[in-house]
């Protein structure tokens, strides 16, 4: 009868520990797939930051050359308008163009500042 006790003590002990090293290899596993999964994000958040990198350093390009073309367009645009300002105001003060050109042509019986 002690044996027979004792042998059931035994096998519950046994069976107790399975279960508790059962556990724990549930927990490590566990532990291990969630580091694994987190890993995992952490590679592909890595490769889209650098690809998206990219993308933007392509914008950037782009933008700085369409501000360039813009200020060039601003200038050209100014100098144009500054030139129709002008001539309105020549025509008022009286300046008209010019149909026939008239030469002075320099001699030398001039005066000389020697």
């Amino acid at each position: 009868m002690k044996r027979i006790i004792l042998e059931e003590k035994r096998r519950t002990m046994i069976a107790h520990t399975l279960r508790g090293s059962s556990s724990k290899m549930r927990l490590t596993i566990g532990c291990l797939t969630v580091l694994l999964i987190i890993l995992f994000v952490e590679i592909w958040v890595a490769n889209r930051t650098s690809t998206y990198g990219d993308k933007i350093y392509q914008l950037k390009q782009s933008q700085a050359r369409l501000e360039l073309e813009n200020q060039v367009l601003a200038n050209s645009i100014a100098a144009s308008s500054a030139m129709v300002l002008l001539e309105r105001k020549a025509n008022l003060l009286g300046f008209n163009t010019i149909n026939q050109l008239d030469y002075i042509k320099l001699s030398d019986k001039l005066a000389s500042a020697n």
